[in-house]
């Protein structure tokens, strides 16, 4: 298992990837409001691996994992009061974090974010945010124990949604 940027020739391969959660999600109970219609299209997903912002999880040339970092702040996040208020240059967001439903329970959501983490940190950035929905427990679970802390819970509406709960998360990294 090896984690790192994605290449960008593997621009279809994240899609089939995140093809695959979003159908696995659809059919189980642990609804994913994902869709690539609407978000992330799969414009969204090459553009991230074009520009160097998609990390993968990669096992044996298959994709198992995989997650956004990038600068770019969801809506409501300036609504929110932030632990830490950098310079924008200076603030990342983890966004679209999967795990293959065929490996989880293996520490892969936990390794990804400990090197989301790293990487944030050797960028210079001193502010790491994200945000997740109430019911994905597991999410919320890891996110807190590898030391990000809630400052906001928030009312959003987006097309994938419709008007939904938010939690926004931070990690201080640097004064």
């Amino acid at each position: 298992m090896i984690i790192r940027k994605a290449k960008p020739d593997e621009g279809p391969g994240v899609i089939s990837f995140y093809e695959k959660i979003i159908k696995t999600r659809t059919e189980q109970d642990y609804k994913l409001w994902w869709d690539l219609e609407i978000y992330p299209t799969r414009e969204d997903l090459t553009n991230a691996v074009n520009t160097g912002a998609m990390h993968i999880i990669s096992d044996d040339g298959r994709i198992t994992g995989a997650a956004i970092l990038n600068n770019t702040q969801g809506d409501g996040y300036d609504l929110a009061d932030w632990i830490c208020e950098p310079k924008a240059s200076q603030i990342a967001v983890i966004h679209l974090v999967a795990i293959d439903p065929d490996v989880r329970g293996k520490g892969l959501a936990k390794a990804l974010i400990e090197y989301l983490i790293d990487t944030a940190k050797g960028m210079g950035i001193k502010s790491l945010r994200l945000d997740t929905m109430p019911h994905y427990s597991y999410a919320i679970r890891l996110y807190e124990t590898t030391g990000f802390k809630r400052v906001k819970e928030i009312e959003l509406t987006y097309p994938t949604t419709g008007k939904a709960v938010f939690y926004l998360y931070e990690m201080v990294l640097g004064d």
